[in-house]
C-alpha cells in the first residue's frame, strides 16, 4: 500500500528534525525505532510511529527501557530470545505527548485521542516534527538516559514508577521485576522476600506460571552466585 503523502511528509520531517537529536545521543535507527545499549546490556528504545487517517497524519512517540536481565526473562516468557529489542519488551514504558510545554520548547499541538501529535497539512507536519525533536531533547532523552543507570532504574521501580505500567493494575509485577533484576547479584534474602511477595500478589489463575518463573529466577541467581564465587 502506498504511504499517504501527508504521512510521508510527517515521517520525513521527523527524520530531518528528530533524527539528528537521536544520533547525537548515540541511538541507532532501524525503521521508526531507535535503540541505544549501555555497556551493562540495558537498552533504551525510542519509537517514532507515524500513521494517518481521514486526512490527518499522526505521530506517537513511545519510550522504553529494557534492562538486560528483563530481556533475558522476556526470552524465557516468549520461549525464545527476541529477534529485536522493541518498545513492547520494555519494563519501563512511557509516551511523550503534545500535552504540556517543557521548558524551552514550543507549546504542544492538539493531541489526538491516543495522545498522538496531529498534522493536517505539510506546514503543520514541519511544526510537529520540531515539537517532537524538542520534547525528546528536553524530556524524553534525559528520562531514558537517567533510567539506563541501573541504580536509578531500581530506585524508580521501587517507587512504583514504570511509566504507563501502574502498580495498582499490576501488583505482582513490581516485586517480580525487581527480583529479575536482582537475580544477577546471586541468591539473597531480599530476592526471596520479593519472590514471596510476587507469589502472594499473583493474579488468580497465574500461580503455576508464577512458580515456574520464580524457579527460573532462582536458577539464574544460583548461576550468578557460582560465577561470582569463582571470580568470573
Amino acid at each position: 500500500m502506498t504511504e499517504p503523502p501527508l504521512e510521508a511528509a510527517l515521517r520525513d520531517a521527523i527524520e530531518d528534525r528528530a533524527g539528528p537529536v537521536l544520533r547525537a545521543a548515540g541511538y541507532e535507527e532501524s525503521g521508526s525505532t531507535w535503540r541505544r545499549c549501555n555497556p551493562g546490556g540495558d537498552w533504551a528504545v525510542v519509537d517514532l510511529e507515524t500513521t494517518s487517517s481521514d486526512g490527518i497524519a499522526r505521530c506517537v512517540v513511545a519510550l522504553a527501557i529494557v534492562p538486560g536481565p528483563w530481556l533475558d526473562f522476556m526470552g524465557e516468557w516468549l520461549g525464545r530470545p527476541p529477534h529485536q529489542v522493541n518498545e513492547s519488551l520494555g519494563l519501563y514504558r512511557e509516551r511523550l505527548s503534545p500535552s504540556g510545554s517543557p521548558s524551552g520548547s514550543p507549546s504542544g499541538s492538539p493531541a489526538g485521542a491516543d495522545g498522538a501529535w496531529q498534522a493536517g497539512d505539510p506546514a503543520a507536519a514541519e511544526e510537529v516534527a520540531q515539537e517532537v525533536a524538542d520534547r525528546l531533547t528536553y524530556d524524553g532523552l534525559p528520562l531514558v538516559d537517567r533510567l539506563l543507570d541501573r541504580d536509578a532504574f531500581l530506585a524508580t521501580l521501587r517507587a512504583g514508577d514504570l511509566g504507563m505500567i501502574r502498580p495498582e493494575n499490576f501488583r505482582g509485577l513490581f516485586p517480580f521485576a525487581e527480583a529479575v533484576l536482582l537475580s544477577e547479584d546471586g541468591p539473597s534474602d531480599r530476592l526471596e522476600e520479593l519472590l514471596e511477595l510476587a507469589r502472594v500478589r499473583a493474579a488468580p489463575g497465574r500461580e503455576d506460571s508464577a512458580a515456574r518463573y520464580a524457579a527460573w529466577i532462582r536458577a539464574r541467581a544460583r548461576a550468578a552466585g557460582r560465577h561470582q564465587g569463582l571470580g568470573w
